[in-house]
């Protein structure tokens, strides 16, 4: 009888043991995970958006920043603005017509190969918007996007 009681409660204990593991995993799982703020990892990319920034080579905050379309990528691929203040976009393509798309601020523009375009707004919403060429993304081309973050003024 006592073994077949330490046996029953062994039983137990890994199956509490085991049920509880799972429950913390999916729960883990389940939670979402901000990218805004530094050391949560992006389960698709392993870093945040604002560790990418730090290591990627970023825009100004203030001024005119500079966008170039090549090669199917934009650069820079973070462009850093503050909430409220105007944002001067100067988007040149290098070797064929790109679009320029920022779909949260309503800004679509066309760029032709060796033209630069001017895109003036201030965002008014805070966080991380991604920006394209519709034309790529058709294709399935992921080195195009790049990411418009938003800070608090």
């Amino acid at each position: 009888m006592k073994l077949a009681l330490k046996i029953a409660l062994s039983v137990l204990v890994v199956a509490l043991f085991l049920v509880t593991a799972c429950f913390q995993k999916q729960n883990a799982e389940t939670q979402p995970v901000d990218t805004a703020v530094p050391g949560k990892a992006n389960p698709l990319t392993g870093n945040s958006i604002l560790d990418q920034a730090a290591q990627e080579r970023s825009s100004p905050l203030a001024g005119v920043i500079t966008v170039t379309a090549k090669d199917w990528k934009f650069d820079p691929k973070i462009i850093t603005v503050r909430k409220g203040e105007p944002v001067r976009l100067a988007v040149t393509a290098e070797d064929r017509t790109y679009n320029f798309e920022l779909a949260e601020f309503h800004i679509k523009e066309t760029v032709a190969a060796g033209e630069m375009v001017e895109i003036e707004f201030t965002p008014e919403l805070q966080g991380t918007f991604i920006f394209f060429s519709r034309r790529e993304w058709n294709g399935g081309k992921v080195d195009e996007l790049g990411r418009l973050v938003v800070v608090r003024n």
